[in-house]
């Protein structure tokens, strides 16, 4: 297992990884904005997961990678398998690029997916809570389904 994997696991989990044959409970990553448009970090012990958001062409790609407290990549785990578990449709691929990995997929299906990390000899499950960034003080909030009344005063 790499270090970085270990150092995650042991700061934002509680379990033990599980053995590749059997479903692995998944630990929960609370993926907070950062200042940078389209990222976001869940922190362990020294190491965290960064998620950016980016397109190639008209393509949404979700980038996941590992980096140390100076912000600079760190080498995650070598995975025979990667995938998103979204709760609708089959298993988003994500592949291995660079330090880190890619998923061709856009943002909305990070709610509550599982990013799962199979390497030899266990696989790691995370369940992605992704907070949203707080509101620009002072911009409108729109009502969802807000019934809207006439000029004569009825609802419409």
């Amino acid at each position: 297992m790499s270090a970085s994997v270990a150092a995650l696991a042991l700061g934002l989990t509680w379990g033990v990884p599980a053995a590749a044959h059997r479903a692995p409970q998944a630990a929960t990553l609370v993926l907070e904005p950062t200042t940078a448009p389209g990222r976001w970090l869940a922190t362990g012990r020294g190491v965290s997961l960064r998620v950016d958001l980016a397109s190639v062409g008209a393509t949404p790609v979700i980038r996941f990678q590992f980096v140390g407290r100076d912000g600079q990549p760190v080498a995650g785990p070598q995975t025979r398998r990667a995938f998103l578990e979204t709760g609708q449709g089959p298993p988003v691929a994500v592949t291995p690029a660079g330090a880190g990995w890619v998923a061709q997929a856009s943002f909305a299906i990070l709610a509550d997916a599982r990013l799962v990390l199979e390497e030899a000899d266990h696989t790691h499950a995370f369940r992605l809570n992704l907070h949203l960034a707080e509101p620009v003080a002072g911009a409108p909030v729109p009502v969802p389904d807000a019934p809207r009344r006439s000029p004569e005063g009825g609802a419409s």
